[in-house]
């Protein structure tokens, strides 16, 4: 078993937990009286797998219960549509607004782009450096 500590965010104090006679480890790491080498499966172990059993069947009879097609569309008409209409009508004003905000800034790159052309060549050491890299 695992040590616990006591403080939680100060310095960890290892606490040995209490093992019973059944559950003590042999210097191989199985439990004593274990014939086959293998771990006995304790009350924990036991009771973890059958929770997960029980999760398992419930969520596979969950799931199968959407497969009829009565179900199916009750799901479609009362979840799904509503909540993506509901997404659609939140988002839609903002996807707008970016629309409008990207014609703008391309309207106004092509207007930049026109005037740098239509002002004529460039003269001076700037011109060289741009030159130099054409």
């Amino acid at each position: 078993m695992r040590p616990r500590s006591r403080n939680r965010g100060k310095t960890a104090v290892p606490v040995k937990m209490m093992q019973s006679a059944s559950e003590a480890a042999t210097p191989t790491g199985t439990p004593a009286g274990s014939p086959t080498g293998t771990p006995a499966r304790t009350k924990e172990v036991a009771a973890r797998a059958a929770l997960h059993d029980l999760g398992l069947e419930i969520a596979d009879r969950w799931a199968s219960g959407f497969k009829n097609r009565p179900t199916q569309q009750l799901i479609l008409q009362k979840i799904i549509e509503p909540a993506v209409r509901h997404i659609l009508n939140t988002m839609f004003p903002w996807i707008v607004g970016m629309a409008v905000l990207f014609l703008v800034l391309l309207i106004c790159t092509v207007i930049t782009c026109v005037i740098v052309l239509r002002s004529g060549p460039v003269s001076g050491p700037a011109a060289a450096a741009v030159r130099a890299f054409v």
